[in-house]
């Protein structure tokens, strides 16, 4: 299937004008390499750097609230710990970028040598302009793409991970709540799926594909009108109070700070 898939990638964006074909293709490819590739490098160079030029200021802060009570030596340890891991990881995507890059780049120049190699093989071997022209233009198009597709996933999952917010969960169970919160999107990606196959993709593959997605959306569908069908118990119970055992937590409501403040009030003699 790989060869039909290949055909199919590259009479699709050629259709027959292999001027045009080639300009669709660039643009792609540029496109790609520009916009998303280029884009994610920045984010990460300039998050490592910020994250960086942040850490001192960081560290003052725990020392301070160290110093006065407000945390003890396990907290202050975990907070370092947890700054000097986010620097770690800024500075590791800052360098896994420039690897995105360079994978964005390199089928860029293996496509443009496949081409002019494809050229230089065909007349050589006796072939008119014409044909070999429209053989290799074709394949390097739909090989180009094909090699494309990886590159294009690895970079938007770098830009996914370098600009998530910072939150409680982690990055897998976001994912997991933002694809699973719209059953919708799941029933019609797998419905375009179906149409893959008449593009020369292997259709058992590509169905098992689409009944999973389909099946998964009606699934999780089913689930939210059941859930949203049963009626909301609220238990109400008495409000919550929280002992004071120091001096520390009385002193963290800022009302009790208030009533340490006390004003002369000012008046005319």
């Amino acid at each position: 299937y790989a060869g039909e898939v290949v055909k199919t990638f590259g009479s699709f964006v050629i259709r027959g004008n292999l001027a045009v074909g080639l300009v669709i293709f660039f643009i792609i490819v540029l496109v790609q390499f520009l916009v998303i590739t280029k884009g994610s490098e920045r984010v990460a160079e300039v998050s490592a750097r910020f994250t960086l030029d942040a850490m001192p200021g960081k560290q003052m802060a725990i020392d301070a609230d160290l110093s006065s009570g407000l945390i003890n030596e396990e907290q202050a340890r975990d907070r370092r710990q947890k700054i000097q891991r986010e620097a770690n990881f800024f500075g590791s995507m800052d360098g896994a970028s420039k690897f995105v890059k360079g994978d964005a780049t390199i089928s860029i120049v293996i496509t443009i040598i496949n081409l002019v190699g494809g050229i230089i093989v065909g007349m050589m071997n006796g072939g008119d302009i014409q044909s070999v022209l429209s053989t290799y233009s074709q394949a390097t198009v739909g090989d180009g793409l094909m090699s494309q597709i990886p590159a294009l996933l690895i970079s938007v999952a770098t830009g996914m991970i370098v600009t998530r917010t910072s939150s409680q969960s982690n990055l897998n169970d976001e994912v997991v709540k933002q694809f699973t919160r719209q059953p919708r999107v799941l029933k019609i990606a797998g419905t375009a799926l179906l149409f893959l196959i008449f593009i020369g993709f292997p259709p058992v593959q590509v169905i098992l594909l689409s009944v999973l997605l389909i099946s998964g959306g009606y699934m999780i569908d089913k689930k939210m009108k059941a859930q949203a069908a049963q009626p909301e118990l609220a238990v109400e119970g008495p409000p919550v109070t929280q002992e004071v055992t120091s001096d520390v937590e009385y002193y963290k409501n800022l009302d009790n700070v208030y009533n340490l403040l006390n004003v002369d009030p000012i008046g005319i003699e």
